[in-house]
């Protein structure tokens, strides 16, 4: 057991170590997408394992530090509300991401098999930002999501529930 533990955290500072090493993607080699696709299982003690796999995916792309703290806040709060609401905090169900990379974009989706999104939270919330006296106590996840995102989709197939963000390169 600690053996695998050792031989994981040497596989993992090699992989940080390559990532601190690579230089901004040269978007003409993209000539087709490249995708990757990971899963956590619905505890919100997870979620952090995503923010760094999303942070380590934007940094060899064209954005800047505050982009990439955009789409890993987006991704962070999309699962967060996975667990608490589609599927009520119940650990055992899987979390799915998967990040396409493209010439001129960035699409993450945050895919899952709970509950719907209910139709009327499905757009960003409705409220004056500057009133903080009556800013919504919950609820802002969404809010968040659109504001920091370029696109936001959202989509339900069959059982799936399917929470699509996209980031141009500027």
């Amino acid at each position: 057991m600690i053996h695998s533990q050792c031989v994981l955290a040497s596989r993992v500072l090699h992989t940080q170590k390559q990532i601190d090493e690579m230089r901004p993607v040269d978007l003409m080699d993209l000539k087709l997408s490249r995708t990757i696709k990971f899963t956590i299982d619905s505890r919100l003690e997870h979620v952090a394992l995503l923010g760094l796999a999303v942070r380590s995916i934007c940094a060899p792309l064209p954005l800047s530090p505050t982009e990439v703290y955009q789409i890993e806040l987006s991704v962070v709060e999309a699962a967060n509300n996975i667990i608490k609401h589609a599927y009520r905090g119940q650990p055992g169900h899987a979390v799915e991401v998967i990040a396409t990379i493209s010439a001129d974009h960035l699409i993450v989706e945050i895919c899952d098999s709970g509950i719907p999104i209910p139709k009327e939270r499905r757009t960003a919330a409705d409220y004056d930002p500057t009133d903080v006296l009556n800013l919504p106590e919950s609820g802002m996840g969404l809010h968040i999501i659109h504001t920091a995102m370029d696109k936001v989709e959202y989509e339900r197939h069959g059982h799936k529930n399917i929470l699509r963000l996209i980031r141009l390169f500027q």
